[in-house]
């Protein structure tokens, strides 16, 4: 019992300034009722210290519902925190890639996306262009499930040999509907794909490099480019 008491000086510091806020004002306040209803007549006493009851669990309620939200909404703060200095990461880790490939180049040339694997698709979660994408107009998705023709499509052809892969097929690449959803470039000329895998190396997304002009092709058919994408791979592990 004692531990308990003196526990309490613990408790009421870990509590939000909101939630010490409603009790400085409140708990006097019941204080003085419950001294009032001491005065009142015998018969009404049973129901006012009732009521006095009822009040204080409704105190007690309500400071457990303020500790709460304040809690959620530090939770929020918090989440929302790594998610957007995640998102940071990311798009700076791709601006990267795309100036390591296009040094002293024009980076028109290129494009940088991450798919993150979500329930059976993946979904173009970050990309890094010069020009806003056709891709992030609607999310890109393609699905893992599908069957025809899947070494047309980059991302799959790279899920299925787990290792980084290159595509230089855009007409077939455009060709390819069955399993994606949403919108592709129409000028697509080359394109590399590689997975991006947890500590366990299990997929979690893939790292994609496409060229939008015959000068990005031929940069990224340098034998220097999927070095550089790997190293990328690797990083993003960490990030996401």
């Amino acid at each position: 019992m004692f531990d308990a008491l003196r526990s309490i000086p613990q408790i009421i510091n870990s509590a939000s300034s909101s939630t010490k806020l409603l009790g400085l004002v409140s708990v006097p306040l019941l204080l003085a009722l419950g001294v009032v209803a001491g005065f009142l007549p015998r018969e009404y006493l049973f129901p006012a210290y009732l009521v006095y009851g009822l009040l204080m669990v409704l105190l007690l309620a309500a400071m457990l519902l303020v500790e709460i939200l304040e809690k959620s909404g530090d939770l929020f703060r918090l989440y929302y925190g790594l998610a957007s200095g995640r998102s940071e990461a990311v798009n700076h880790a791709l601006e990267a890639l795309c100036h390591a490939i296009m040094i002293e180049r024009d980076l028109n040339h290129v494009r940088a996306f991450v798919f993150l694997l979500v329930g059976q698709e993946f979904k173009c979660a970050y990309h890094w262009a010069q020009r806003l994408p056709d891709e992030v107009q609607t999310t890109l998705r393609v699905d893992i499930r599908t069957k025809d023709e899947r070494s047309r499509i980059a991302l799959l052809r790279a899920f299925d040999a787990n290792t980084q892969i290159a595509l230089d097929e855009p007409d077939i690449l455009k060709a390819a509907r069955d399993g994606v959803e949403g919108v592709i470039h129409q000028d697509l000329f080359y394109i590399r794909a590689i997975p991006i895998r947890n500590e366990s190396e299990a997929t979690i997304g893939m790292l994609t490099l496409d060229a939008v002009t015959p000068t990005g092709r031929e940069l990224l058919k340098k034998p220097n480019c999927p070095h550089v994408v790997s190293k990328t791979a690797i990083y993003l592990r960490h990030v996401l």
